[in-house]
């Protein structure tokens, strides 16, 4: 069975300014806190942004929400940094709308609303968020708020993986695979974990791994497999860890080295896979 990823992107997203934006805007005190924000020193930044936030400008309501979530510059405060969010995603700003849906999801500085989380991920989703739209993915599968619709996740994921999310071409490859949500494709649901495993999603990783050691579409494979294992074992995937350490004991695509395939079993074990546990047991070195 394909495990999809229904975890909720809990990073709130900071915006970024190329220099012909700057040069674009108007208003000098968004221009300074700019620079100053990019020369890290974010108490000036503060003192910028705060006026033209004052005065109604969306992308400098952003950033002080910003400053207030991560405390730079500022007391860190998610009551300060919301209602700075909710301003400027009234205003439209998409990462502020992403912002917005993520602290009210959480309940953080404000009421938990999955509603009102839902609103503003649908806002920003439908301009073209791509983290909004994984998170919509995601209430639609886990039926966070709204009625449970794999159809709804796939679609919604659909759109995020084509702009590059990870997460979402992981849960495209894995739904295309399953036939959850949309006809079922393995060859095409390969191609997607292959394009989440090359931006190094650790799942997507130990997925291609265990293609690649079933022989699955793609023909067995123990270097490609033991790569793709080794690989998400460095991101901290306790299976992969598993899988890692089992392909060293046994020599499958990689040199025999039973040192390294404790250290993968012990990194396994400590997150309480019980296949790790086991072998460090059998191998005597618990």
């Amino acid at each position: 069975m394909n495990h999809i990823s229904k975890t909720f992107l809990m990073t709130a997203v900071s915006a970024t300014l190329g220099l012909s934006v700057l040069t674009a805007c108007g208003d000098t005190g968004l221009a300074d806190g700019i620079k100053f924000e990019q020369a890290g020193d974010f108490e000036q930044a503060y003192a910028a942004f705060l006026p033209a936030a004052t005065k109604g400008d969306k992308l400098a309501q952003h950033k002080l929400g910003v400053l207030y979530m991560n405390g730079t510059g500022v007391a860190q405060s998610d009551v300060d940094a919301f209602k700075w969010f909710l301003k400027a995603a009234e205003q439209g700003n998409l990462d502020s709308q992403f912002n917005t849906g993520l602290f009210y999801i959480n309940g953080r500085g404000t009421a938990p609303s999955y509603e009102s989380a839902y609103n503003w991920y649908l806002k920003a989703a439908e301009a073209g968020h791509k983290d909004a739209q994984l998170n919509l993915g995601n209430m639609f599968l886990k039926g966070t708020g709204v009625p449970v619709s794999n159809e709804e996740a796939y679609k919604w994921y659909s759109k995020a993986a084509a702009q590059g999310q990870a997460i979402a071409q992981y849960n495209v490859g894995a739904m295309m695979r399953a036939g959850q949500g949309t006809p079922k494709d393995i060859t095409n649901g390969i191609e997607w974990l292959r394009k989440a495993a090359a931006l190094g999603n650790a799942d997507a990783l130990y997925s291609m791994g265990m293609i690649y050691q079933k022989g699955e579409v793609l023909g067995e494979s123990p270097t490609d497999a033991a790569g793709f294992f080794l690989k998400a074992a460095d991101k901290g995937h306790a299976e992969a860890q598993f899988a890692a350490g089992l392909a060293l004991v046994n020599g499958y695509g990689v040199t025999k080295d039973l040192n390294k395939a404790v250290f993968w079993f012990r990194q396994s074990a400590a997150k309480g896979n019980q296949n790790s546990i086991a072998a460090l047991r059998q191998l005597g070195a618990q």
